[in-house]
């Protein structure tokens, strides 16, 4: 019965709850959630249709849960509250003990399997080859000391007691790295590979010969065939170390095409046919222009100023951003990359945003004409109200906008202007409360219809 009673009165006024507890403030703002709990308010046995939904249960469960504890003395909410405490590291507490046993578990399934394995191994190998891998251990320890010269008649002993052990060949490669041969490395991780497919060797042992014929690549900036061979390795393991280096050799031959096509002189041109484009309207094929400047300059800013202006009328706001934001980058005091930037974000209904761009690019050029013009364009919309789905949108993607809405203060002040709208007079006073309410202005939570 008091659960009962608990629930008609946390559907009493849910918009209120929502707007008063941190936890809830996002359901304040979501049409969906308004429309269900105003259905239950309306009619409590309607709490049963929506049971089930997410929402609902998280506003439930939240609200009855701060609604039982305000309803305890002092005494009781610590007991409470330590209960909580308690119970939350005893989970805690048994969810870390169960890894670890999982952990142990499969670390002692692993090491048994090792055991059998080399068992296994040992039982099959003949005389000649456990002499072979004697001789190894001995190689090894010259390798280890870098004494490439001593190692490699060792394996060279190993490989004749034991011929089709691919192991040796690619120590003797390995070798060959280290004192700078890499052709005779080559040489000799190819017979590995040959050998090891002929013979059917661990597929382990045939990746790693054929990524060090790709590291021999990578070493003489042969990035292209490198990368070839880093792929083949990959087919027949899937390794980490060798996946990472298939990806330094694509950034590598990447970067160094961008080098061998990089000209300001067909950089300048291609931006100029990209402005006769743009004077015609042709954004589509200005971009095109525009893009191949961007390839032949990286470095110069207009060419991505240009880009964004094409982006925006082509109502492609992100692309225009992250152009707006690259010109910016290579040039913080260019005013025109902060107009992008800014109609990037009205475009996309952020409006916040899109003044706070604004207004940096007008400190830089306070007599900029388009810049004074976007800044009207931008005040029209927010005036002439925002959208529910932009206005959620807008407080999802804006970390600022969620703290405002969760400071205690700032939900009195918007309590006060709901019951008494005249109330915005004195709050306006308060220089930190007016830059608040001006953001919230602008990204249409408040109204100023």
């Amino acid at each position: 019965m008091k659960q009962v009673q608990l629930l008609q009165e946390i559907f009493t006024d849910p918009l209120a709850l929502c707007r008063d507890y941190p936890e809830l403030n996002e359901y304040a703002i979501d049409p969906n959630f308004v429309k269900k709990a105003n259905e239950i308010r309306n009619d409590i046995s309607k709490f049963e249709q929506y049971a089930n939904d997410e929402d609902i249960r998280m506003f439930t469960a939240v609200a009855m849960k701060k609604r039982q504890m305000e309803k305890m003395n002092p005494q009781e909410r610590e007991a409470a509250i330590k209960r909580e405490q308690e119970m939350r590291e005893r989970m805690l507490r048994e969810e870390d003990e169960e890894r670890d046993r999982k952990r142990r578990a499969e670390k002692e399934r692993k090491e048994r399997e090792e055991r059998e394995k080399a068992e296994k191994e040992a039982n099959s190998r003949t005389p000649e080859q456990n002499q072979a891998l004697a001789i190894k251990e001995k190689a090894n320890a010259f390798f280890a000391k870098k004494q490439f010269n001593e190692a490699l008649p060792l394996y060279d002993e190993a490989l004749a007691l034991d011929p089709y052990n691919i192991t040796y060949l690619n120590n003797k490669a390995a070798c060959y790295v280290e004192l700078g041969d890499l052709e005779k490395a080559r040489e000799i991780s190819h017979l590995a590979v040959e050998t090891g497919r002929e013979h059917r060797a661990d597929y382990g042992l045939i990746a790693r010969a054929l990524t060090r014929i790709g590291n021999t690549y990578l070493k003489e900036e042969e990035y292209e065939k490198a990368i070839e061979y880093f792929k083949r390795s990959l087919l027949d393991k899937r390794d980490g170390a060798t996946l990472n280096l298939q990806k330094k050799a694509e950034k590598l031959l990447e970067e160094k095409k961008a080098k061998e096509y990089y000209s300001v002189e067909l950089s300048t041109k291609a931006k100029e046919e990209g402005n006769e484009f743009y004077k015609k309207n042709n954004y589509p094929e200005a971009v095109k222009c525009y893009t191949e400047a961007v390839r032949r300059q990286p470095d110069n800013y207009v060419n991505y100023s240009n880009r964004a202006v094409c982006y925006i009328k082509l109502m492609a706001p992100s692309e225009a951003l992250k152009d707006a934001e690259k010109c910016i980058e290579l040039n913080p005091n260019f005013a025109k990359g902060y107009l992008r930037k800014g109609q990037a974000h009205a475009l996309m209904k952020e409006n916040q945003k899109a003044l706070e761009a604004y207004d940096l690019g007008l400190k830089l050029d306070p007599n900029n004409a388009e810049i004074k013009a976007s800044i009207q364009k931008v005040m029209g919309q927010i005036n002439s109200g925002m959208d529910d789905e932009s206005v959620k949108r807008n407080i999802s993607r804006d970390p600022e906008l969620q703290r405002i809405l969760s400071d205690p203060v700032m939900r009195q002040v918007l309590d006060d202007m709901k019951s008494d709208p005249s109330s915005i007079q004195h709050h306006m006073k308060n220089p930190q409360i007016k830059a608040n309410i001006e953001k919230l202005i602008a990204a249409g939570v408040i109204s100023t219809r």
